[in-house]
């Protein structure tokens, strides 16, 4: 009875741990992603790198939403980051907290600015599918009058 108890008792303990290093899998992905977006993505001033980040974080048919519109897939994605830089040539983009997970999401809170002036402050919300961001809100909070 004893040796059956234990066995029941081993089995748990070792099914336990799987689950764990697969949700901490999806943590350490949806927190990976939201900052490789930020700075390799939103930060990368050079079109051909940028274009290969986004082919390497985002599905296919991914979808960007923000202030400006909305874009579908990755070619309008790249789109709207390169209207981004034309915008705001010189400004550059900062984690301002370590990224909250919640399951396959996470939320990452940046600002963006040329050193030394006021920056834009906001919030990136992104949901993980397979391993690749599918969908990105982003939540403007601060916006300086005199950008």
């Amino acid at each position: 009875m004893v040796a059956n108890t234990r066995n029941a008792h081993e089995s748990r303990r070792r099914t336990r741990p799987r689950y764990d290093y697969d949700r901490w899998l999806a943590t350490r992905a949806a927190c990976e992603l939201a900052r490789g977006n930020l700075h390799e993505v939103f930060g990368e001033r050079d079109a051909k790198k940028r274009r290969a980040a986004i082919a390497q974080l985002w599905t296919e048919d991914c979808v960007f939403i923000d202030h400006s519109g909305m874009s579908h897939g990755r070619d309008e994605l790249d789109r709207a980051v390169a209207v981004l830089h034309q915008r705001l040539p010189g400004y550059v983009f900062s984690e301002l907290r370590p990224v909250d997970v919640l399951h396959e999401s996470g939320r990452l809170a940046w600002s963006y600015g040329r050193p030394g002036q006021e920056p834009i402050k906001g919030v990136d919300v992104v949901l993980v599918q397979d391993g690749r961001i599918s969908l990105m809100l982003t939540f403007l909070d601060e916006v300086p009058a005199k950008l």
